[in-house]
């Protein structure tokens, strides 16, 4: 029982020290949310397998959850300054919608870039509201 219970603290101290929950949403907060750098399908999958403490039903934001974020960044400890992933595709199917922290006073709300390339993940839940 003792076992149980150790492990359980574990759990709920990683998941608080690796996430932020800004809204309904909660985000990616650990070092890989500033260090993983992936192509599109690469980026969808390391977030579908993504488990932090005893959460494994991350994805990939959307373009405007993703924008949000811009005017949230002082919440966010871990962010790289470059372009991150969102799960929006382009009409022309070979590029994606994303967001450019690159300058603090000029992000780029509007970026995209071609499913081949690799950028940043930065992956999210949807924050569960208790009955």
């Amino acid at each position: 029982m003792l076992n149980i219970k150790v492990e359980l603290i574990k759990k709920i101290k990683q998941q608080r020290s690796e996430t932020v929950t800004i809204g309904d949403i909660m985000w990616q907060d650990n070092i890989a949310a500033k260090s993983t750098i992936l192509n599109f399908k690469d980026s969808k999958n390391y977030c579908k397998n993504l488990k932090i403490g005893y959460y494994d039903d991350w994805r990939l934001p959307t373009h405007t959850q993703l924008k949000s974020l811009v005017n949230n960044v002082n919440k966010i400890q871990n962010i790289a300054k470059w372009f991150y992933w969102s799960s929006y595709v382009r009409k022309d199917k070979k590029s994606v919608w994303g967001v450019n922290f690159e300058k603090e006073n000029n992000i780029k709300k509007n970026a995209h870039t071609f499913k081949t390339y690799t950028q940043y993940v930065r992956c999210v839940r949807d924050k569960k509201v208790s009955k």
